[in-house]
């Protein structure tokens, strides 16, 4: 018998959320409609809806077409908790510089549209975990999904040169 999984889609949809305060608004528009086919094209912020922060978003490296894929998926540790150890975080809250600066595992992320409190702290935060090759999820959404540990899959698009990218994230949980 095969096994049951329950998976949670922690996106957030990037068409229905607010854009980040001085960001585009996402938007489709129509490139072909013939011959029963249609053909759209994005015009977005790299930063639209659930996303993750490249080393090169705080120019400390490469771009997000060389994340490293293998932190963006496996164990992952969901909590209102700061864990330094995790090997991936996903917090209901933000970060603090001094967390930024212990943090030691391959992925952080936030319901926030922004892993940093305030915009005073945005370099500070992003910063050190960028600089050391972490990335950062962004606009997640964790409102049904229960503190504990899961399945991370979270995969930006190969986009060469680009600083971020939009990302369909889910967590899988074990029977």
């Amino acid at each position: 018998m095969e096994k049951e999984y329950k998976i949670y889609d922690i996106t957030r949809d990037m068409m229905r959320c607010a854009p980040y305060p001085g960001d585009p608004t996402p938007a489709l528009s129509v490139v072909y409609d013939d011959c029963g086919f249609l053909t759209q094209a994005l015009s977005a912020s790299l930063h639209a809806g659930t996303h993750m922060d490249a080393p090169l978003h705080a120019r400390a490296g490469g771009d997000i077409a060389g994340v490293s894929l293998s932190s963006c998926l496996g164990d992952c540790v969901v909590s209102s908790e700061f864990v330094a150890d995790a090997p991936r975080l996903l917090l209901r809250r933000t970060l603090t510089p001094a967390e930024a600066e212990r943090f030691s595992g391959l992925l952080v992320g936030t319901c926030a549209e922004s892993i940093a409190a305030a915009s005073a702290e945005e370099f500070a935060v992003h910063a050190p975990l960028l600089g050391r090759g972490i990335v950062i999820l962004e606009n997640l959404n964790l409102d049904a999904v229960p503190d504990g540990d899961y399945f991370l899959i979270a995969l930006p698009l190969k986009i060469s040169g680009a600083e971020a990218s939009p990302v369909r994230a889910i967590l899988v949980a074990q029977p």
